[in-house]
């Protein structure tokens, strides 16, 4: 619940970027595409920041909301921790899937999701039982791979023409 909420922002910067990346792509204003791709970004990166920020350093209250058992309350804090750092990796995510649909290249952003949700967690697993198989190194794996996703995605995109993207 905490996390889903805490989404929301990037939420709706990327359903906002679409209509205004939409449109500019349209009238063929590359430069005005690249600019607002890049502020949603940004504003998204911010703001997640300070929510993973909140979620880091009120985890263990927040668990326990729920539960007072400390075996729960461990677990949960180690959660909210470690996603918490996963946190300005989903402006890029949830954004860059928005660009693609807005330039009506849907197919890549469907791509970006089969590769981020079904592909890359096998390895996660495979590597996570590798090292010892426990609760939180499977989360720091994730953590880990959804950073270098997120590092290669942008340096992809980064590395892109300016020009049409068609």
């Amino acid at each position: 619940m905490c996390i889903r909420d805490s989404l929301l922002p990037v939420l709706g910067l990327n359903t906002a970027i679409i209509s205004i990346i939409g449109q500019n792509f349209g009238a063929k204003n590359f430069l005005r595409v690249q600019e607002s791709h890049f502020t949603a970004v940004k504003y998204g990166f911010i703001l997640m920041i300070l929510s993973g920020l909140i979620i880091f350093l009120s985890a263990d209250k927040i668990v326990g909301l729920f539960s007072n058992h400390p075996a729960v309350i461990d677990y949960g804090t180690n959660y909210l921790k470690i996603s918490a750092l996963i946190f300005p990796a989903y402006p890029i995510f949830f954004i860059s899937n928005g660009f693609f649909m807005a330039i009506k290249k849907s197919k890549n952003s469907m791509y970006l999701n089969v590769i981020r949700n079904v592909i890359l967690p096998v390895p996660t697993i495979l590597v996570a039982n590798t090292i010892d198989g426990s609760f939180e190194t499977f989360f720091w794996c994730y953590c880990a791979a959804n950073w270098i996703y997120v590092i290669s995605v942008s340096y992809t995109h980064l590395t892109l023409p300016t020009t049409p993207y068609v």
